[in-house]
């Protein structure tokens, strides 16, 4: 539980205070000075989830701030493994992921201009090249 409320934290605070100059997955520029307050791996990690994903790669931190909570509520109660399970949650969040990009690429292109791959990012503008006709 301590691991994913430092890695809900870390994301936060990576995303929130990424710079589209600091060097990353989509931009290499001088190494000299990193604005991220999570430091060179927190300015590439906000990099690529920024243009992978767009706006929605701030559900990856919510997601784990859920998690943390319900490991709160059912912390008195016995907890099995179950592959399935975990995989069935993991393909849906993925997919919910690609339509929220791909929504919010195709309605609100505007307001991304400051990100690399606009508002719904790399996933959201390839989904939205492929599923809309010509």
């Amino acid at each position: 539980m301590l691991f994913l409320v430092v890695l809900a934290a870390y994301l936060m605070l990576s995303l929130y205070s990424y710079q589209d100059t600091d060097p990353g997955w989509s931009y290499v520029g001088p190494d000299q000075v990193i604005n991220n307050a999570g430091g060179r791996v927190g300015a590439w990690l906000a990099d690529l989830l920024l243009s992978l994903f767009g706006f929605f790669s701030w559900l990856f931190p919510f997601v784990a701030v859920i998690n943390i909570f319900k490991m709160l509520r059912y912390r008195y109660q016995s907890w099995q493994w179950q592959v399935w399970l975990v995989l069935f949650r993991f393909v849906g969040f993925m997919l919910a992921l690609c339509c929220c990009a791909a929504l919010v690429s195709l309605n609100y292109h505007f307001i991304g201009v400051e990100l690399s791959a606009g508002s719904g990012g790399i996933v959201g503008s390839l989904l939205i090249d492929k599923c809309l006709p010509v």
